[in-house]
């Protein structure tokens, strides 16, 4: 919907450097495509048989995606001046820089998004999974009618966010309303301070290229959730 909108009030270099962007974020979108079907059959099956057990790995598999969604976040936050010019190879998309640092965060948001509406697909939940689709589809037209006039792809990359953040939230709220709670804080500190460990290694190896660097920065991400025994 936001690529349509952007094409139609602001032509093709803009939807040109959106989709530039929007394209790498995308090929990241596999990671929860895999680990979330994975366990739905799991998840709906102990529903039924050990609610207790069905939460647990549904608190396992929400921290796993969430420590795959922050360093990929973060990372491309930090690398993504250099990102861009290493995929495209073009001065001409260096406008894509700004729109892959704001959409690389809703995809993470996106990530979670997917766990919390399979869990609420897999307890028989299904109805408020397609009641925040429909909210959250509805907004981001909305947002993207108001932003991308006056801020054009950097609109729509700001109400992609929004739109994932009302997902997230609202998904969240029927979770945990149906007896699937979590502690966001305690389960983020662990990844937040590896990633901290991370974002100081791309500092330090900023002038290293990027095949070099973002493998030793993951490297140190690996290492810091391991020494903080974030890996179980």
């Amino acid at each position: 919907t936001d690529i349509i909108m952007l094409g139609i009030m602001q032509g093709f270099a803009a939807t040109g450097w959106y989709i530039a962007a929007y394209r790498i974020t995308e090929s990241l979108r596999f990671i929860p495509l895999v680990v979330v079907p994975a366990i739905f059959p799991a998840l709906s099956r102990l529903h039924m048989q050990s609610k207790e057990t069905g939460r647990a790995l549904y608190e396992k598999a929400f921290y796993y995606v969430l420590i795959a969604a922050l360093p990929m976040a973060l990372g491309l936050t930090l690398t993504a001046d250099r990102i861009i010019p290493f995929v495209y190879n073009h001065p001409g998309f260096y406008n894509s820089v700004l729109a892959l640092k704001l959409l690389i965060w809703a995809e993470a948001l996106l990530f979670l998004h997917y766990i919390m509406g399979f869990l609420l697909n897999a307890i028989g939940k299904q109805h408020l999974f397609t009641i925040v689709t429909a909210t959250y589809a509805a907004a981001n037209v909305a947002l993207n009618i108001i932003l991308i006039p006056k801020y054009s792809y950097i609109g729509a990359a700001a109400a992609a966010i929004i739109t994932q953040a009302i997902a997230a939230v609202t998904l969240y709220y029927f979770c945990t309303k149906n007896g699937y709670g979590l502690n966001i804080p305690k389960l983020a500190c662990k990844p937040a301070i590896a990633a901290a460990a991370m974002a100081a290694a791309l500092f330090g190896l900023k002038g290293i290229h990027l095949a070099i660097s973002i493998p030793a920065a993951a490297a140190v991400y690996v290492a810091a959730l391991a020494i903080t025994k974030g890996i179980g």
